[in-house]
């Protein structure tokens, strides 16, 4: 493992629920890199480098970006801005670590209310339920369809698991 590396956060075991992985439990890393490339590439998203960890802790929204061939998710938290940042395994290594940060635009955000507006149509009652149990939005979006419309896969979370061991 690289030692520019940094300790930034926990993996959530929960988050399996809602990704093709089953991934345990373990750290997750910052490079030395991710500063500079967040300069180079978003250069307005550099004030929230200091969230990464809260992003990690408690994401508003949880999923994959299907354009991606690496095991990889994006969580996403709304702060000021919808702050998104992605997370990759290296699999050389074997390690998670935040491969990039940026914001996306409310409409991304309004997509995951509109998917709960269908869980709403779809599932009633178990909806309700969790709307009644302040079950995290993420988790409601991503128990039915997903928020993306690039990430639609109708009953993806019933396709195999990948073991994952870090």
């Amino acid at each position: 493992m690289n030692d520019k590396l940094t300790a930034i956060g926990k993996y959530n075991e929960d988050f399996n629920n809602y990704l093709p992985y089953n991934i345990k439990s373990s750290n997750i890393f910052q490079s030395s890199g991710l500063e500079k490339h967040i300069i180079k590439r978003h250069p307005d998203c550099l004030k929230y480098i200091g969230f990464i960890p809260q992003i990690i802790a408690n994401p508003d929204y949880i999923g994959i970006n299907p354009n991606e061939k690496v095991t990889s998710f994006e969580l996403v938290k709304c702060i000021s801005e919808n702050v998104q940042i992605g997370i990759k395994l290296d699999a050389k290594d074997n390690y998670l670590y935040v491969a990039t940060l940026h914001t996306i635009t409310d409409s991304k955000v309004f997509q995951i209310f509109q998917i709960i507006h269908r869980l709403l149509f779809l599932y009633p009652k178990r909806t309700t339920l969790w709307l009644q149990q302040k079950t995290p939005v993420w988790k409601l979006a991503l128990s039915g369809l997903q928020p993306h419309r690039r990430n639609h896969a109708a009953g993806r979370h019933h396709q195999e698991k990948a073991d994952i061991s870090l």
